[in-house]
């Protein structure tokens, strides 16, 4: 290997000269923006797919992101540079960090990869391919086209992201290891499917920060699991979306929203167990009997408000991962319910239905509480605390859902705002902390459900 500042000299001289270049297209040929924007992009990942054999450690990349954040934020801030390049990086009108979350998902990749060559590339070249040929597809042919919450994507641009996932993960991984051919094939397929759920939910250039880190994490959990787990995986995923995308027409759920619980719910089964897999199918048949949508009613409720609620159950799965021990199941438990709960207020609360608030609580209390406790008792029926956990997660869930009554304003029509979501987050986490608390004081450090 080179010396690092070699490498870093090089790696800003090739990415420097690939703005000119495609600058001076722009301004001789009238290379269309999004166009410019794609093959910026695709030059910055495949510059980037040289790293794992030039640097040894993760800090000279980290270097390098700093210095490309620093270039681009200037880019965007700075009159001179902005009459020059901005139209490189920003002609297309929306509003995007995606530029911005490039290098520092590259360089956390990098860190993550910890010299493996493979895992690093095959995010690398995903990120860099099948987002620009996505796009570029679905605005020359995108025909069929789909509502998302961040505007509009289309089928063939889906399908195209699809194809250029799956074949940067296929052929790296059947060239340059010594995986399986039907392994691979099982590999590329899942990580194409969960991909292209992503890219379709992500908003204002997020997905150049999900889609790498996303395909790390399936790698590192799929690579060496044999054929058969691999099948699996591939048709629950497809099961769960297509009951998920069916179960989206009796409920307010956005498209986008719809799309998020599809992959709440399969990452909830891959990386976590049935355990797992109770809470959010439970709170899913619950929202559907409280939130049922009359056919003329719009869809309100956003990817946001799925973010909320599911993205604090998977921080209580990864914890769990994390230090090894299943007692954050009970927290997470009641993350759900607090959030079910909270749900149910919203709905027993509405001015229409003339309940008082005392007798709303009441019943969103009940409601939220036994369809989890019942099945997480059955689960821990020799445990000598099940009841007083059970008791704790009672009053925990009652609490939520009075402070949640106190803090949310016009709680009679409540809003299904970002702020609302918001404040039902923080209230969900706040409880299941505690009932974190109440666990890791009552039972051991448990490393399993036995």
């Amino acid at each position: 290997m080179i010396a690092p500042w070699l490498g870093i000299i090089g790696v800003v001289v090739a990415l420097g000269a690939l703005m000119l270049a495609v600058r001076t297209a722009q301004r001789r040929f009238g290379l269309n923006p999004e166009l410019a924007r794609k093959t910026v992009h695709v030059g910055m990942g495949l510059v980037c797919l040289s790293f794992p054999w030039l640097f040894r450690s993760a800090l000279p990349v980290w270097v390098l992101a700093a210095i490309a954040v620093v270039a681009l934020g200037a880019v965007r801030l700075l009159p001179t540079l902005k009459g020059e390049f901005g139209q490189v990086l920003g002609g297309v009108q929306r509003r995007s960090w995606g530029e911005i979350l490039f290098p520092l998902s590259v360089a956390f990749i990098f860190w993550l990869a910890r010299g493996n060559a493979l895992l690093f590339c095959v995010p690398v070249l995903t990120l860099s391919l099948a987002d620009a040929v996505a796009a570029l597809i679905g605005k020359r042919y995108g025909l069929s086209r789909y509502e998302t919450d961040d505007g509009w994507k289309s089928i063939e641009g889906s399908t195209a992201f699809f194809m250029a996932a799956f074949l940067s993960t296929h052929v790296p991984l059947l060239v340059f290891s010594d995986i399986g051919r039907l392994e691979s094939l099982l590999i590329a397929a899942a990580m194409g499917l969960i991909l292209v759920l992503i890219e379709a939910i992500a908003w204002h250039g997020l997905d150049n920060l999900f889609i790498p880190v996303v395909s790390y994490v399936c790698l590192t959990q799929m690579i060496g699991k044999p054929a058969r787990d691999l099948a699996v995986r591939v048709v629950v995923l497809t099961i769960v979306a297509a009951a998920v995308f069916s179960w989206r027409r009796t409920t307010r759920l956005t498209q986008s929203a719809v799309i998020g619980t599809a992959l709440i719910l399969y990452v909830t089964w891959a990386v976590g167990d049935w355990h797992w897999f109770i809470a959010p199918v439970v709170t899913a048949a619950a929202y559907t009997f409280m939130c049922h949508r009359p056919a003329s009613a719009p869809q309100r409720h956003t990817i946001y408000a799925i973010a909320c609620i599911g993205g604090l159950g998977l921080c209580w799965l990864t914890l769990s991962k994390v230090i090894g021990t299943v007692n954050t199941i009970y927290a997470y438990g009641v993350g759900y319910g607090a959030n079910l709960a909270m749900i149910a207020l919203a709905h027993f609360a509405d001015g229409n239905k003339a309940a008082s608030m005392a007798a709303a609580i009441s019943k969103a209390t009940v409601l939220s509480f036994i369809p989890l406790a019942v099945p997480y008792l059955i689960v821990w029926r020799e445990n000598p605390n099940a009841i007083r956990l059970a008791i704790g997660a009672l009053v925990f869930v009652a609490v939520a859902l009075v402070a949640f009554a106190a803090w949310q304003p016009m709680l009679r029509s409540c809003p299904a705002d970002a702020q609302r979501w918001t404040r039902q987050g923080v209230v969900s986490a706040a409880a299941s902390a505690l009932a974190f608390g109440l666990i890791s004081l009552l039972e051991p450090w448990s490393e399993s459900f036995l």
